[in-house]
């Protein structure tokens, strides 16, 4: 048996201190590595967010009837060169098409598939439908670009777009 006088020194640590006074503090320091502490609980791995794209298809090969659609119509006093240019899925409910450049620009947009999407050019524009699968659209416009391209859940398809420069 031990007595008072042979306590271990953590022993003595925690009866020194003023518990009235300082309970955290005295919790900490009594507390020690325990063998019977329950571990950290086990790491998780972040969910994976699917869109709600078709699965069985992957964009690289899905963009390209879309891609075709856009390319098909260069309007007169452009260039058939893109200065920007982007995709996606078409059931996706919002993306945005942001760039600046001087002068005279064309967003040329189309989307392969089924269903429609709204194009909505400033914040204060009307919203403006393009139908998938049909011809590409043209909304002209100077300088600087803030557009939204709106999808919906029930669409199918690929939504591409590109900026032409006028000549």
């Amino acid at each position: 048996m031990t007595s008072a006088h042979h306590r271990s020194g953590a022993a003595r640590r925690c009866a020194a201190l003023p518990l009235a006074a300082v309970p955290l503090l005295a919790l900490l320091a009594c507390s020690g590595p325990s063998s019977t502490s329950p571990s950290p609980p086990p790491s998780r791995k972040p969910t994976v967010q699917r869109s709600t794209a078709p699965a069985e298809r992957d964009m690289d090969e899905a963009v390209q009837p879309a891609l075709a659609l856009v390319d098909e119509w260069i309007p007169a006093g452009f260039t058939d060169a893109a200065a920007t240019s982007g995709h996606f899925w078409a059931s996706e409910p919002a993306s945005g098409v942001d760039d600046t450049k001087p002068g005279r620009q064309l967003l040329q947009i189309a989307c392969s598939g089924n269903g429609e999407i709204v194009v909505r050019m400033t914040a204060d524009a009307p919203r403006q439908r393009v139908g998938c699968g049909g011809k590409a659209a043209g909304f002209p416009f100077t300088g600087a670009i803030s557009a939204f391209v709106g999808g919906a859940a029930a669409n199918r398809g690929v939504v591409a777009w590109r900026i032409l420069s006028a000549t």
